[in-house]
């Protein structure tokens, strides 16, 4: 190589290492603001960042579809959309209107473990954010009308996640492992289960679920912490709850190896899943180890002439993603149909063609994890981008709330804290987590084919 071009390429890397580390320096600045717990047993973080005039308001709520009750599934997603839609003080389409002319936008989310609220407004109008999330939060009504309206648009989305294979493929790879425990249940609700939710089941779900202790404020931007804590006290400190609602622990995936099919629908090529038990958030190191390993295993299947993707197109996707109990690690493949041949060109590896073919491939690929470590160079590589990808995510002030509060919703580690964790992390580590995760005595493969069905 060009030793002015190795001189070119070492200074950008360098450039790149520098800005990833200044970022993640800045996720640390809430180490002077740590945690604050109300008198109400409501949490609140604070980050100043005072770079523009904004700041973020993002209420985490621990009410997500592993807290939904008999008879509630589908509340938390139903929650999600409705909470706007009026209260004691409001009637519908108020807070929406006020943040608006404030000059921010009222956005939400749901997951297994939480439900979230946010908008990013003027710093100056910090109040009135509080204000109207305060509003909806401790108010909301759910007008029949609202919750009809509501219901059509949550059936929509649902119709429109069920229309990717990989996204069924991940939720019935959840259902197996967990059977009938909490984490069996999508985030989003099963349509039957929203086509007939009464408006009385989502107010027993609001009225357990949304009280002071299951909930953590964070908020990041140009505020003064101080005046900023005030002015939450002002909106939150009287808001109590008559009892301790505190979550109950969510069980462990069956410790079994289970199989299951499931039939393509026309036109659809066919897809197998990989699941393998993985650390809760809580248990922050090996989280991190899992997340390396999700992103090695990213890389093996990717990118490179010997990987999954060269073998056959074959799109492979790998998820980790830290939940409050004990989460998958999930493989999902899907088989695109055989190599496009190039003249004059000899493949390197065999063309997968069948979906056995395709499991005994990633089988062995992740099997190697634990018979022979990464290279450090491999695990150097994928700490590096899981790095940058942190520093990504926390480059807006939403993205910082985002993280923060999810962390503090589900017990792992936040920005500031993941980082250094994952610098730890050595081939060793890479080689007993798989040895310890990743074994056939506790795994569960669902596959979706056009000859199958469950």
């Amino acid at each position: 190589m060009n030793l002015s071009l190795q001189r070119i390429i070492k200074s950008v890397s360098g450039l790149i290492a520098t800005s990833v580390v200044a970022l993640l320096a800045a996720a640390n600045a809430h180490a002077d603001n740590p945690a604050e717990t109300l008198r109400n047993g409501m949490r609140l973080i604070i980050n100043e960042r005072h770079r523009f005039p904004m700041v973020t308001i993002d209420l985490w709520v621990r009410a997500g579809s592993a807290d939904e009750g008999p008879g509630q599934d589908g509340c938390a997603h139903f929650l999600e959309h409705t909470l706007f839609k009026g209260t004691t003080l409001h009637g519908p389409g108020y807070s929406d209107f006020t943040i608006e002319s404030a000059g921010g936008s009222l956005d939400a989310e749901t997951g297994a473990d939480f439900a979230h609220y946010y908008t990013e407004i003027p710093s100056d109008k910090l109040n009135t954010g509080l204000k109207e999330i305060s509003d909806i939060i401790r108010h909301a009504v759910f007008p029949d009308t609202e919750v009809e309206r509501e219901r059509a648009v949550i059936l929509d989305e649902l119709a429109r996640h069920d229309e990717r294979p990989a996204a069924r493929i991940q939720d019935r790879l959840y259902n197996l492992a967990f059977g009938n425990q909490p984490y069996a249940k999508s985030p989003g609700g099963e349509p039957t289960a929203i086509k007939f939710r009464a408006r009385d089941s989502l107010v027993a779900f609001y009225s357990r679920n949304y009280v002071p202790q299951r909930c953590a404020l964070i908020l990041a931007g140009d505020v003064d912490s101080a005046a900023a804590t005030r002015a939450v006290d002002r909106y939150f400190g009287d808001w109590t709850s008559p009892e301790d609602q505190t979550p109950q622990p969510i069980p462990a995936p069956a410790q079994t190896v289970s199989r299951a099919r499931m039939s393509a629908r026309r036109g659809e090529r066919p897809v197998i899943g990989i699941a393998y038990a993985a650390p809760s958030a809580v248990s922050r190191s090996d989280s991190a180890v899992a997340e390396v390993v999700a992103e090695i295993l990213s890389s093996q299947f990717g990118r490179g002439t010997t990987s999954i993707a060269a073998w056959s197109g074959t799109a492979v996707t790998v998820n980790y993603a830290a939940r409050h109990g004990t989460s998958l690690l999930s493989v999902i493949a899907t088989l695109q149909g055989p190599p496009i041949s190039r003249p004059f060109e000899q493949s390197l590896s065999p063309a997968i063609s069948d979906i056995p073919m395709l499991e005994a491939a990633l089988r062995k690929a992740i099997d190697s994890l634990a018979t022979q470590p990464p290279s450090a160079s491999t695990v150097s590589a994928a700490v590096r981008t899981l790095q940058g990808q942190i520093a990504y995510d926390i480059e807006t002030n939403t993205g910082l709330a985002r993280e923060m509060g999810l962390a503090a919703t589900i017990g792992g580690s936040d920005p500031a804290e993941l980082s250094p964790l994952l610098s730890q992390i050595k081939p060793e580590h890479v080689q007993n987590f798989a040895m310890r995760w990743l074994t056939g005595k506790q795994s569960y493969t669902v596959i979706l084919d056009a000859e199958q069905a469950e």
